[in-house]
C-alpha cells in the first residue's frame, strides 16, 4: 500500500495549479515612529510599517506573525522618502526603516550598526505589550536597501567582510558584529558594492542557502546596471538579478531635495508610482518564495535571463500551465507515491532563476 504524504500532494496542487492560487493575503496596516539605540549612534528614529487588521477590517487572527524586512536608505536620505515601501506591509510584512541621526557637517551615512540595532529593536517591540507588533514578528528578516543602504546590506550579509571596515572613518559596523541568525535573504534596489573596492572582482561572500536578489533600473545613472552586475557576478548560488525597464534612481525616492545628484542619473521612461509599485510586487513575491509562505511566488518573481547583454524587457504572460511546474509538479507525485519526505526548496527554486522576465 502507498503512504499518502499530504504536504506532497499540497506542494503538487501549488504547483500544477498555478492559474487557480490566490494571491498572498492583504492586510490593513498602520505606521508609527519609533526610537532605539545603536551601538555607534545614541538615537535613531525609525518608520514603522505593519498589518493591523484583516483586509475587510476584521482584527488579526491571535496566531498571525509576520517576517519584517530592514530597509536601509541612500546616504543622505531621510527614511520618510521611503514611505512607498509601507505598501509592502499590506502583503504581510513588518516594515521599519531606520532614519540617520543628524551629524553637522558630516554626510549622514547609513550603517551595519543601525542595520542590526533596528532588527534587536525589534525583537524588543515583539515583546512590549502595545507596541503594535507585540507577539507578531515570525522570527524570520529580510535586510534590503536603495544605494549606499543597499552596499550596507551586503557588508552585513559578510560577517568578516563586516569587520573589515571596523576601523574605516564611516563606522560600518559594531564591535564583534556577526549577522542576526534571523536574517534569511537580501534584496537591493540600484545597490552594488563595486565603488571604491580595491578588489571589485573578488568573491562576496555571504551564508549559505541565503538567496539574493539584485535590481537595477534600466535608466539608472548612479547604480549603474555594469555595477549592479558586477556585483552580481561575485555571489554564489542562490542568487536573482533583475533589469527594471525604464527605471531610474531617484524615483525609488518619493520626492527630490535639493543636493540629489539628479544631473547624474538617467531619464526614467516609466512614472515613479509604477517603478515604486513594480518593486513592491517583485520584492514580496521573492520574499514569499524564499521564506516559503507562498511557494508559487517561486515562479512568479521576475529576473532577467541573460547577462549581461539583456537591456530592455518586456511584459509577458505566463501559459495557464508552464511546463516547468509541470515537471515539477509530476516530480512531486513521484514523490508522493514512493514516500519521500524530505525537499529542499532552492533545488528545485533555483531552475526558475533564468526562465521568467516581465
Amino acid at each position: 500500500m502507498f503512504r499518502i504524504r499530504p504536504l506532497l500532494i499540497v506542494l503538487f496542487f501549488l504547483t500544477i495549479v498555478r492559474p487557480a492560487l490566490a494571491d498572498s493575503p492583504t492586510y490593513q496596516t498602520s505606521a508609527s515612529t519609533t526610537t532605539f539605540f545603536a551601538t555607534l549612534q545614541p538615537f535613531v528614529s525609525a518608520r514603522l510599517y505593519y498589518p493591523s487588521a484583516q483586509a475587510d477590517g476584521s482584527p488579526l487572527n491571535p496566531t498571525d506573525q509576520f517576517p519584517v524586512v530592514v530597509f536601509m536608505q541612500g546616504a543622505n536620505v531621510v527614511a520618510e522618502r521611503y514611505e512607498w515601501l509601507g505598501a509592502i506591509a499590506a502583503a504581510g510584512y513588518i516594515v521599519i526603516i531606520p532614519d540617520k541621526p543628524a551629524i553637522p557637517n558630516v554626510p549622514t551615512l547609513t550603517t551595519v550598526d543601525i542595520l542590526d540595532s533596528a532588527i534587536q529593536h525589534i525583537k524588543a517591540l515583539d515583546e512590549q505589550a502595545g507596541s503594535g507588533i507585540f507577539g507578531r514578528y515570525s522570527q524570520q528578516t529580510i535586510i534590503a536597501g536603495h544605494s549606499f543602504g543597499g552596499f550596507v546590506s551586503i557588508v552585513a550579509a559578510q560577517t568578516a567582510g563586516c569587520q573589515e571596515h571596523i576601523q574605516d572613518i564611516l563606522a560600518l559596523c559594531p564591535p564583534f558584529y556577526e549577522l542576526d541568525p534571523t536574517v534569511k535573504g537580501m534584496w537591493l534596489i540600484g545597490g552594488h558594492r563595486q565603488t571604491s573596492d580595491p578588489n571589485p572582482t573578488s568573491p562576496t561572500t555571504k551564508p549559505d542557502d541565503f538567496p539574493i536578489y539584485l535590481i537595477a533600473g534600466e535608466q539608472d545613472g548612479l547604480s549603474t546596471r555594469a555595477d549592479v552586475i558586477a556585483t552580481f557576478d561575485r555571489y554564489v548560488q542562490p542568487k536573482f538579478y533583475y533589469e527594471m525597464a525604464g527605471a531610474n534612481h531617484f524615483q525609488w525616492t518619493s520626492y527630490l531635495e535639493e543636493g540629489d545628484r539628479i544631473e547624474e542619473d538617467g531619464v526614467a521612461t516609466i512614472s515613479a508610482e509604477t517603478q515604486q509599485a513594480q518593486s513592491v510586487n517583485i520584492t514580496v513575491q521573492f520574499m514569499d518564495c524564499v521564506l516559503e509562505i507562498n511557494l508559487a511566488a517561486c515562479a512568479e518573481f521576475p529576473t532577467t535571463s541573460t547577462l549581461p547583454t539583456a537591456i530592455t524587457l518586456t511584459t509577458t504572460q505566463s501559459s495557464p500551465i508552464p511546463a516547468i511546474p509541470i515537471i515539477l509538479g509530476l516530480f512531486l507525485l513521484l514523490l508522493t507515491i514512493s514516500g519521500v519526505t524530505q525537499t529542499r526548496r532552492f533545488v528545485w527554486r533555483d531552475s526558475f532563476s533564468t526562465t521568467h522576465r516581465i
